[in-house]
């Protein structure tokens, strides 16, 4: 007798005790999935890259009394300089050359009416034929294309393409290589936008490091 009700109390405590571990056990539904925790993992660093961009301008530092217009064709120079493996010393020699060619800005020629087609431009002017930020001659640089001249990255290209071939121009003043590439009737004017060219330049590089 005593042992059937011992045998009959050990069933009920095990029924118990089972039934509490199936309560308290979570259902694959309700568990998270290796997505979901990775997802959790990722969210402070994703938070972080954010504020990272938000912490970033929009845009370099106007520098040396330019506008934004300015200073967007200034970044296409100096990134096109970049992509073209050059260093600083050709932004600042490109910079300050078109500073004193067009102010750094993209211009029409009354002399060369097509280049009132090119959109958008900053200008224009009436020099010879010369067109576009670095003034260059529509006869020797964009006989076939007036696009290589008006075009902020295609006329910076051109520019660069001719710096390089100027031997040893990465030592030469910034003026010096100035018009080894222009060939300009008032050769020593470049050297008055050097100081101009240098703190815009610093400010996209500066830009680009944050």
């Amino acid at each position: 007798m005593i042992r059937r009700v011992i045998h009959a109390v050990l069933i009920g405590m095990l029924s118990i005790f089972t039934l509490a571990s199936l309560a308290g056990a979570t259902s694959p539904s309700q568990a998270s999935s290796p997505s979901e925790a990775s997802a959790a993992e990722m969210a402070p660093a994703a938070l972080a890259a954010s504020a990272e961009s938000q912490d970033r301008p929009p845009r370099p530092q106007l520098r040396a009394g330019i506008d934004e217009k300015q200073l967007e064709h200034a970044v296409t120079i100096v990134e096109t300089g970049q992509e073209m493996g050059l260093p600083r010393h050709a932004y600042v020699v490109a910079i300050a050359t078109a500073l004193q060619e067009s102010q750094i800005s993209v211009l029409a020629n009354t002399t060369v009416p097509h280049s009132f087609d090119y959109s958008p431009r900053d200008g224009y002017g009436a020099d010879h034929d010369s067109v576009g930020i670095f003034q260059q001659r529509v006869k020797y640089y964009c006989i076939n294309d007036l696009t290589y001249c008006m075009d902020p990255r295609y006329s910076a290209m051109k520019f660069y393409d001719d710096l390089e071939r100027v031997d040893g121009w990465e030592n030469l003043p910034v003026t010096v290589a100035a018009q080894k590439v222009q060939r300009s009737a008032f050769p020593d004017h470049y050297a008055k936008h050097q100081g101009a060219a240098e703190m815009i330049v610093d400010s996209i590089l500066e830009w680009q490091d944050r």
